[in-house]
């Protein structure tokens, strides 16, 4: 059996949240929607989803904290975009095994 890496307080936390984040099956569509895009608007889960504005509102902070989409505000709307090579530095391998997702590594 290989030898265990202990896992320090913050990254049990950071851990955490992110299987939080991707616990939930809404929070898990929409992920997948913005990977899918590369950068998805608001309206966009306003029309996908039966769910009141409050709630979508809710389930994309979820993931904003969890450190897997960042945000950016134009006018009115929001946009996200998946921290795609972000998560795969800091915990590879971890979309593949989750959700299918292969991100690919700069040439050096």
């Amino acid at each position: 059996m290989p030898a265990r890496r202990p896992i320090d307080e913050a990254r049990r936390q950071r851990l955490s949240m992110v299987f939080s984040a991707l616990s939930d099956a809404t929070r898990m569509e929409m992920f997948e929607m913005i990977v899918e895009a590369g950068e998805l608007g608001c309206r966009v889960f306003d029309d996908h989803f039966p769910i009141a504005k409050s709630t979508i509102s809710y389930h994309t902070k979820m993931l904003n904290a969890a450190g897997l989409i960042e945000t950016r505000r134009e006018g009115r709307y929001f946009y996200y975009r998946a921290r795609l090579r972000e998560i795969e530095d800091e915990m590879p391998g971890l979309l593949e095994r989750v959700m299918g997702l292969r991100v690919p590594h700069p040439v050096a």
